[in-house]
């Protein structure tokens, strides 16, 4: 091959060279050729390879990379998992407390609730407070009035006191004068009537004998096991022996209801107490006169026409004993 053919391959694109050679160069032509082909693409096998070197480095820093990247994928999977489950039981914590919360919500209710009617209570107890206080102002001053007129009374219940002694005197001796005339006499001297007895003393004593019988009726209706006829009764002795007397809880319990009973029907309250007192004291204690419903109202007509009904002795009070007398009447 000469060198015209030679020159005419160098001018020729690089492909168009080796296709012109592969035809049928020499062995020689074939070695210049790859000398030739080596020599114009050598410094761009560097480059390649270069770029390649680099290339498998950027490969190499990228597998790198990936793996980081791979175990930081892998501990976020497991922060992740993590984080579900403490995003689960926060649901879980949450869904709890707002139960709780709905739970001290329905309380916080209830005991606004109660506070209102606990505040409503104390406005209606400062009230009945206030009406209380007004009240016991107006018992004070009743109480004022009612104790002037009890001292009033305690000075006029002496003062008839005197007076029922003086009569009871007067009474005893005109008695003794009274047995002394009925005795038989020597030479049949004829017997003289017994003087008559004032109106006012004969109302005392049968007013009297109206408190001793009322009480022991009103004692055998609660005890008739303990009554016994010759006794003289009180109110008090009620109330003490019904405590006292019953040897069993079950007939002490009886004792105390038909108590509670008897107070009922009668509409009982201790101003008749006081004023049975009051006729007790001032009636003459030996003597026991028979008495009626009509003797009785004429005895209350006789002292109030005296003036003796005062205080708690009062004409209705005694009324209203009379008629306690009838209700209870039954064999002593």
């Amino acid at each position: 091959m000469g060198e015209d053919h030679l020159r005419l391959i160098e001018t020729r694109r690089p492909t168009t060279a080796i296709l012109s050679l592969v035809q049928g160069p020499t062995s020689f032509e074939r070695e210049q050729i790859n000398e030739l082909i080596i020599s114009q693409h050598g410094d761009e096998i560097e480059s390649l390879k270069e770029k390649i070197e680099e290339k498998n480095e950027e490969i190499s820093r990228l597998h790198k990379a990936m793996k980081e990247l791979e175990d930081k994928n892998k501990r976020l999977d497991i922060a992740l998992k993590t984080r579900i489950e403490e995003i689960t039981k926060l649901k879980s914590r949450i869904s709890k407390l707002e139960t709780e919360k709905k739970g001290l919500e329905d309380k916080l209710r209830n005991v606004e609730g109660k506070l209102d009617r606990v505040e409503r209570e104390v406005e209606e107890l400062d009230k009945a407070k206030l009406a209380q206080e007004e009240e016991n102002i107006n018992l004070r001053e009743h109480l004022e009035i009612v104790s002037g007129e009890m001292e009033s009374v305690k000075q006029d219940l002496e003062k008839t006191r005197s007076e029922n002694q003086m009569l009871k005197r007067e009474v005893k001796d005109l008695q003794d004068t009274h047995q002394k005339l009925l005795l038989p006499v020597k030479e049949g001297r004829p017997m003289l009537a017994p003087p008559p007895i004032s109106p006012d003393l004969q109302a005392s004593l049968r007013l009297g004998e109206l408190s001793r019988q009322l009480q022991a009726k009103m004692y055998a209706y609660v005890l008739p096991q303990s009554y016994t006829p010759i006794a003289n009764y009180k109110v008090k002795t009620i109330r003490r022996d019904v405590e006292r007397l019953p040897k069993t809880e079950e007939e002490k319990q009886t004792a105390r209801q038909k108590w509670e009973e008897l107070q009922k029907k009668l509409s009982w309250n201790d101003m008749y107490e006081e004023a049975m007192k009051l006729l007790q004291e001032n009636r003459n204690v030996d003597a026991h006169p028979r008495i009626t419903v009509k003797l009785l109202q004429e005895a209350a007509e006789v002292m109030e026409t005296k003036g003796n009904l005062k205080g708690w002795l009062t004409r209705e009070c005694v009324d209203v004993l009379i008629d306690m007398w009838k209700q209870l009447q039954f064999p002593e």
